[in-house]
Order: structure tokens, then sequence, then C-alpha cells
């Protein structure tokens, strides 16, 4: 997360998000004041993104870092919040038509598996889900894809 999300998210009043924790589709209209002008700096992010959600290894490492997190709901939170911005400009000049066809299936993978997603227990909990196993591989393959 660069410092400029940290510290609109610490100044953004919290609202409900569902059982999802995740922001519903349209309300992503801070994403060009965050990553300014430079899609480099959103393009560069969500590969991170994509290479942490496909590495188990590198998830547990960050759950370490970062004990008084709930990683799991984190992560989602990440993709789903910070991360894949259809909408903004800065994301939609950051990657290619095919590249975006790419995070969009993505997302809609990511999303139809949610709800099956445990919170609460940990990475190595989440670990164990067939859901989120499913989401780690797709999510290193379109990483792969995008270079």
């Amino acid at each position: 997360m660069t410092v400029a999300t940290a510290e609109w998210l610490a100044n953004e009043p919290m609202q409900p998000t569902g059982p999802q924790r995740s922001a519903p589709d349209g309300r992503r209209h801070k994403v060009d004041s965050l990553t300014g002008a430079d899609p480099r700096v959103l393009r560069a992010g969500l590969l991170e993104l994509l290479e942490l959600l496909g590495d188990a290894a590198a998830q547990e490492k960050y759950e370490q870092s970062v004990p008084i997190a709930d990683v799991p709901s984190e992560l989602q939170c990440m993709w789903f919040d910070d991360a894949y911005l259809p909408q903004s400009p800065a994301f939609q000049a950051a990657f290619t038509a095919t590249e975006l066809d790419a995070l969009a299936e993505f997302d809609r993978f990511f999303r139809s598996r949610a709800d099956a997603l445990s919170f609460g227990g940990g990475v190595r909990e989440l670990h164990r889900s067939k859901a989120w196993t499913e989401i780690m591989e797709l999510a290193a393959a379109v990483r792969t894809r995008i270079t």
C-alpha cells in the first residue's frame, strides 16, 4: 500500500461494505487522486498484489510482518477496494485491452468464490480452502500473462 493510500484510508470514514468486506462496484472514484496521473504506479501495485495473491509463502510472510492484521480479509480488500479499479482512467491507461480482459476475468472469478472464504483463522486456514487455492492459481496465471 502506498503512503498516499494509507493516508487516504486513515482519513476516510469507514462505511459498511457487507459480508464481502469489499466496496460495491462503482465506489472507486478516488483512485486517480491516489495514484496521480502516472498509470505506471497503479500497474506496479496491481502486479505486486497479483504476485502476493498467487504465492502462499508470500502470504504467510506478510501475515508474520503484520501480526495485528486479519490478513485473509486484507488480501480480499486489497483487491476489491484498492487495486482492481476498472472505471479509473489511470487504471485503463495502465493496461492493454488484453490485460484488462484478463484482470476482469480474475475479478469475476475471485468474486464468484469470495463467499466460500473463511476469515479470522489466519492465512494457514485460508490456504486449506479450495476456493482460495483456485483464486491463488488464477492470480499466478494472470500475473504471468501480464508482463
